[in-house]
C-alpha cells in the first residue's frame, strides 16, 4: 500500500494485526524502520488499541511472557512480535504475518541478504495460502528517469524507482481509488493535477478557494463532499491490457501481489487547503532560490 502521511496507514496494519488476534490465529510480526520506531508504534499505536478494545484486550494472555514491550501473547495462539529491520529478525523464523512499515526509510539490502520484502515474503512459506506479507510505505525514492510518462497501456503505473514501495506496487496489480463524479456519474481518480485554485493568490488564500475538478466534465467539487465521495469509493486494478477492474477481474495483471496507490488528496485527515497552501509555498521558494 502506498499512501501519503495522514492517509491511515499505521491503522491498517494495527487492523490486520486485530484481524489476526480475533479470528485468524497465528504467529505475526511488524517491522518499522528502527528500534525507536518501533517502540513508539508500540506505545502510541498497538497499546492504546489493546487497552480500548475489549475484544482485544480480553484475548491478552495473562502471563508476564505475554505483555512485554516487543512480544505479546494472544489467546488462541496468537503471538505478536515487534522489531527493527535487521537480518536477525527477519531470517530463521516462521510467521503466519508479516507486517512491514515506512519500507522507503528501509535499507535496500537487509544484511546484505535481499531485500526487506524478499526476506518477509520468505518467513511466511511453510503457510502456503494463508501466509501474507503486508506493506505500507509513503514514497520517498527520486525517480530513476526524470522524462517518464505513463502510457494508455499501463495507465495506473508509478514512476520507476530503485526499489523501494513504488517498485513493488509496479509489479502488483496497481490499484488507485476512483469517486465517481457528482455532476456526470463517470468514475475518475482523485490527483492533485485536478485540484482548481488561483494560482497568483496567496498561498492560504489559494489553499482556501481550492475545488477539485472533474476530468470529464468539469463539474467543480467542494472539499466538504470528501468524505461522501470516499465513502462510495472503489479501487480500480489495472488488467494486462491496460483496462481498469475490480479485484476479482480474471484478466487481472500482477499475480500474486496486490497493490494499491492512495493519492494525498483522498487522504482522510489532509485537507485540500494544506495541501495547495504548502505547495504553493514550496513552488514559489523554488522559483525565487531554485531550491
Amino acid at each position: 500500500f502506498v499512501g501519503p502521511s495522514q492517509s491511515g496507514k499505521s491503522q491498517m496494519l494495527m487492523a490486520c494485526a486485530a484481524h489476526a488476534i480475533c479470528c485468524d490465529p497465528g504467529p505475526i510480526q511488524l517491522n518499522h524502520i528502527t528500534s525507536t520506531a518501533a517502540k513508539d508504534w508500540v506505545l502510541t499505536k498497538l497499546e492504546p488499541t489493546l487497552r480500548n478494545s475489549p475484544e482485544l484486550a480480553a484475548r491478552l494472555g495473562r502471563r508476564k511472557s505475554d505483555d512485554n514491550m516487543f512480544e505479546k501473547g494472544f489467546a488462541g495462539g496468537t503471538r505478536f512480535t515487534i522489531g527493527p529491520p535487521t537480518i536477525e529478525q527477519l531470517s530463521a523464523r516462521t510467521r503466519r504475518l508479516m507486517l512491514l512499515s515506512d519500507y522507503d526509510r528501509w535499507a535496500d539490502s537487509i544484511g546484505g541478504e535481499g531485500s526487506g520484502a524478499t526476506l518477509a515474503d520468505a518467513r511466511t512459506r511453510t503457510y502456503g495460502s494463508r501466509g501474507m506479507t503486508v506493506i505500507e510505505s509513503s514514497p520517498g525514492r527520486a525517480r530513476s528517469r526524470e522524462d517518464w510518462q505513463a502510457g494508455a497501456a499501463a495507465p495506473h503505473e508509478a514512476p520507476p524507482v530503485q526499489g523501494g514501495i513504488l517498485g513493488l506496487y509496479n509489479e502488483g496489480t496497481r490499484a488507485r481509488w476512483y469517486w465517481d463524479c457528482p455532476g456526470c456519474g463517470s468514475a475518475f481518480e482523485p490527483r492533485f493535477s485536478l485540484l482548481v485554485y488561483d494560482r497568483e493568490a496567496e498561498p492560504v488564500e489559494a489553499g482556501a478557494q481550492a475545488q477539485m475538478g472533474c476530468p470529464q466534465c468539469g463539474t467543480l467539487i467542494d472539499h466538504a463532499r470528501k468524505p461522501a465521495l470516499n465513502a462510495t469509493g472503489r479501487w480500480l486494478h489495472e488488467t494486462r491490457d491496460g483496462r481498469v477492474v475490480p479485484v476479482s477481474d480474471a484478466d487481472l495483471r500482477g499475480g500474486d501481489l496486490v497493490s494499491y496507490w492512495l493519492q494525498g488528496v483522498a487522504a482522510t485527515f489532509a485537507t485540500w487547503a494544506q495541501l495547495v497552501a504548502l505547495y504553493e509555498a514550496a513552488r514559489r521558494k523554488f522559483d525565487l532560490t531554485g531550491d
